[in-house]
């Protein structure tokens, strides 16, 4: 049984101001379940799902409240836990997936990294896998060497594909 995640007056601030840019929201989901956040640009949604996954440099952010995935507390327990739930129980979707890659790294290395925090797949396993991956998502043939498309950067990419696989 997956368990639920549940946000209890999640607050963000910047660490050198004093206004939150998010205010105490608070939800919970539960298995099976899903959850949309939706709002004005500048509302705290991404803020808000960075939060949840410890994506905010605690340098710049200060992050109150409570997030628990089951008995986990998300916010102050070991990369090493989170890792076991992030990407593999929680994901997040992000808005454009042009900004969700990393320009300087090719996509074959980004999902390659990805599986092999979260999967047990052999290197030659994760080298297939990703290329079955380009393929469904009709990326395999685009620079003209199909075998080697997975050492593309992002911007060779086009974006519709690009939200395909993501």
């Amino acid at each position: 049984m997956m368990s639920s995640l549940i946000i209890d007056r999640l607050s963000i601030k910047l660490r050198s101001g004093s206004d939150n840019l998010v205010s105490e929201i608070s939800f919970a989901i539960k298995e099976g379940e899903s959850l949309i956040l939706l709002g004005q640009s500048g509302s705290g949604k991404t803020m808000t799902c960075s939060a949840v996954l410890n994506l905010l440099d605690p340098k710049k952010f200060e992050v109150s409240g409570s997030v628990f995935f089951g008995e986990t507390d998300l916010l102050n327990s070991s990369e090493k836990q989170r890792r076991g739930i992030y990407g593999n129980q929680i994901v997040y979707i992000p808005q454009n997936p042009m900004t969700a890659l990393d320009p300087s790294m090719r996509i074959g290395r980004q999902m390659d990294e990805t599986l092999r925090l979260h999967s047990d797949k052999s290197r030659q396993q994760r080298y297939n896998y990703i290329l079955q991956l380009l393929h469904d998502v009709g990326l395999d043939d685009l620079t003209g060497y199909t075998e080697h498309t997975h050492i593309c950067f992002p911007e060779e990419c086009f974006s519709v594909s690009l939200s395909q696989w993501l």
